[in-house]
């Protein structure tokens, strides 16, 4: 019998491989068996990152950013070197702020856009500053580039449209 760390790798691994396939389903599955295995939560942090991406490619940005929220806490837990703690936590911040920024945009839903922005631009600008004090992980003039649009739409305010691009909520900056 396989020991349990050996059976939830296995599991994340699979769900990679079905999801680089678009068999988003078997994916989803995968990484919640993982989870399940995972008893101590070693791993939970790559499992919620996966699971939010997946999410994300399916044009679930709620439900993403929910999942990138879960990867966050889920940090303290997360076994691994420091170097590659630092790199997902990077990834689940500009993830997370990508998701929040997509769920403005969402004709679907209206109500938290403040708070989203404001959740978005703390994200960047977190992993800004891991990315100045851990050199290599990302790019900080990226990062650095998406912060300032973040704060830009902020100042200037944003609108939302329908599906027959009718402007339906506008949010002052």
């Amino acid at each position: 019998m396989l020991e349990p760390d050996v059976q939830t790798i296995e599991h994340y691994h699979k769900g990679n491989a079905f999801q680089n396939d678009e068999k988003y389903a078997e994916a989803e599955a995968e990484y919640r068996k993982g989870l399940e295995l995972d008893r101590d939560f070693s791993y939970a942090a790559v499992f919620h990152y996966n699971l939010g991406c997946l999410c994300h490619r399916k044009g679930e940005f709620a439900q993403a950013a929910s999942e990138f929220e879960r990867g966050i806490v889920a940090l303290g837990t997360f076994r691994a070197a420091t170097d590659v703690k630092a790199q997902v936590e990077v990834d689940l911040d500009l993830a997370l702020g990508h998701a929040l920024l997509r769920k403005l945009l969402d004709r679907k839903r209206h109500g938290s856009e403040t708070e989203d922005i404001e959740k978005a631009e703390q994200r960047f600008r977190n992993a800004l500053e891991i990315c100045s004090n851990v050199p290599g992980i990302a790019s900080p003039a990226q990062i650095a580039y998406t912060a300032e649009t973040v704060r830009w739409i902020k100042k200037k305010g944003w609108s939302v449209s329908d599906a027959q691009n009718r402007i339906v909520k506008i949010v002052a900056g």
